[in-house]
């Protein structure tokens, strides 16, 4: 499980069960913890992102984002990300094929700034998360304007492979929203 940042929504695994193994991208005492290792065949690495949203190197790092490498797919989550990224970051990033981008339209990014990041990476899939109820998804959706098709998933689970992914982007909306 990877803890992103410290705000308490996301980092509170007291309640998990079993025994899992914690990826912790921030910590209270070191600020960023760098991550780069091997989990089974799951390469996972991690990078900073920041507090402002008009000047992030100049600001605290506030969030990590991690990238996930498996069967030939690069996932990337983006935790609470704030701002749309930077050159270091989307050179550190290169293009997933999949991204987890924070959709509530305040609280982490405008949908703007949101769909900024989509052009920014060119994923294969976007999937809104950070979203509290699940119209904001439909919402989130709506404001991309028809730029990317949404593909609607009934279930709230998709099955992922280098061959399933569509040509060009698309928005997944879980629960059929």
């Amino acid at each position: 499980m990877t803890v992103s940042n410290l705000h308490v929504t996301h980092s509170d695994v007291r309640g998990l069960p079993g025994n899992p193994r914690l990826l912790w991208g921030l910590t209270r005492e070191q600020g960023w913890n760098r991550l780069a290792l091997m989990i089974g065949d799951i390469g996972v690495f991690n990078i900073p992102s920041y507090a402002s949203r008009v000047e992030p190197e100049q600001s605290p790092i506030q969030n990590s984002i991690f990238i996930f490498r498996t069967g030939g797919l690069c996932i990337a989550h983006l935790g609470n990300l704030h701002h749309p990224l930077t050159p270091q970051q989307l050179q550190r990033l290169g293009r997933p094929d999949v991204v987890l981008v924070p959709a509530d339209g305040s609280w982490t990014m405008s949908f703007d700034d949101a769909l900024t990041v989509i052009d920014q990476l060119r994923p294969f899939l976007v999937i809104p998360m950070h979203i509290d109820m699940p119209q904001q998804a439909a919402v989130f959706a709506q404001h991309t304007g028809g730029r990317y098709p949404v593909r609607p998933v009934p279930e709230r689970s998709l099955t992922l492979s280098r061959q399933l992914l569509p040509a060009a982007t698309e928005v997944v909306l879980f629960g059929g929203s």
